[in-house]
C-alpha cells in the first residue's frame, strides 16, 4: 500500500460510476488519478471493500502499455476511506472523436490497434480478464504519446461480485443517454458467464463509433430508452454502415476490410466473433 500522502482534487472529477468518482490528484509531486468510492445506501460496507480489494490486487499484478498503470492503493486523509491510484491522463478517445477537428482515420485505427493489444492481453491472463465495459469513455489517450490506453477493467472471469465499480472517463460523464449498444445479446440471458467474446462485442461498437464518429444507433427514436436498445440487440439490430436514414448528421465513411471486422465482432453469435 501507498502511504497516505495522496492529495484529492474533488472539484476536478475525471470519471464516475455508479460506486465509484475518479478526481486528479497528487502523490508525492506526481500528478496522478485517484479512484474514491461511494457510500451507498442499502449496500453492505464490507461488499464494497472486497470488491476494492479485489480490483486493487488484480491491478497490481496488471503491466502492458496499453493498460492504465496502477501505482497502488492508499488512504483518503480526509475520510479515511480506501482509494486506488493510477496514471492521470489525458482526453477520452471519446471525447477526442466528438472535437470539431477530428483525428485522422489512421490515428483513429492505431488507437483501435493499441486497444485490441489491451483486450489480447487481459484475455490471455490466466484466468482471462473480461473488461465487461469497453467503451469509447474508458480508452484515454495518453498526454504525451497519445496512444490508446484502457482504463477500468472488470475483475477475472473466475471472480464475481454484485458490485459493479466500473467509471465512465468524459468531460461529459454520460457522453450518451445509455451504453446498452455496447452489451452483447447473450449477456441478457439469465445465468449467462463473461467469456472474452462479450468484450470482442463491445469492441465492435466501440470500433463502428471511433470509425464512423456516430454513437451506436444515433439518431434513432427511443435510443434513450436502454430497454428499447437492448431489445434492438436481442433482436440482431445493429447500427447502419450509413447512418441513421434523414438524420441530420453524416456519418464518416467506414473501409469495407474494416466494415467486415467490424461485422464479425458484433456478430449474434458469440462463436463466430474473432
Amino acid at each position: 500500500m501507498l502511504k497516505p500522502i495522496v492529495t484529492i482534487d474533488r472539484n476536478n472529477i475525471l470519471g464516475e460510476g455508479a460506486y465509484s468518482v475518479v478526481c486528479a490528484g497528487t502523490y508525492k509531486t506526481s500528478q496522478v488519478a485517484i479512484k474514491t468510492f461511494k457510500k451507498v445506501a442499502g449496500k453492505d460496507g464490507s461488499e464494497l471493500l472486497q470488491a476494492i480489494e479485489k480490483e486493487a490486487a488484480m491491478d497490481a499484478q496488471l503491466r502492458h502499455p496499453n493498460i492504465i498503470h496502477f501505482w497502488g492503493q492508499s488512504v483518503d486523509l480526509v475520510t479515511g476511506d480506501p482509494v486506488l491510484v493510477f496514471d492521470r491522463l489525458g482526453k477520452s478517445v471519446y471525447d477526442a472523436i466528438r472535437e470539431n477537428l477530428p483525428p485522422t482515420v489512421a490515428t483513429r485505427n492505431k488507437w483501435l490497434l493499441d486497444t485490441a493489444h489491451a483486450l489480447d492481453y487481459l484475455h490471455s491472463q490466466d484466468p482471462p480478464v473480461i473488461h465487461r465495459d469497453l467503451k469509447p469513455d474508458n480508452i484515454l489517450l495518453d498526454i504525451t504519446s497519445q496512444k490508446a490506453v484502457l482504463a477500468d477493467f472488470g475483475l477475472p472471469s473466475s471472480l464475481s461480485l454484485s458490485l459493479s465499480l466500473h467509471t465512465t472517463y468524459s468531460k461529459d460523464k454520460l457522453p450518451t443517454t445509455n451504453h446498452s449498444s455496447f452489451t452483447p445479446p447473450e449477456a441478457y440471458v439469465v445465468g449467462y458467464k463473461p467469456s472474452a467474446e462479450y468484450d470482442v462485442f463491445s469492441f465492435g461498437m466501440a470500433m463502428y463509433f471511433i470509425l464512423t464518429r456516430h454513437w451506436p444507433f444515433e439518431g434513432k427514436e427511443m435510443i434513450e430508452k436502454p430497454c428499447i436498445v437492448e431489445s434492438w440487440i436481442r433482436n440482431g439490430s445493429r447500427p447502419d454502415r450509413y447512418g441513421t436514414k434523414d438524420y441530420s448528421q453524416p456519418v464518416d465513411v467506414v473501409a469495407d476490410g474494416s466494415w467486415d471486422l467490424i461485422e464479425s465482432c458484433w456478430s449474434q453469435d458469440p462463436d463466430y466473433r474473432p
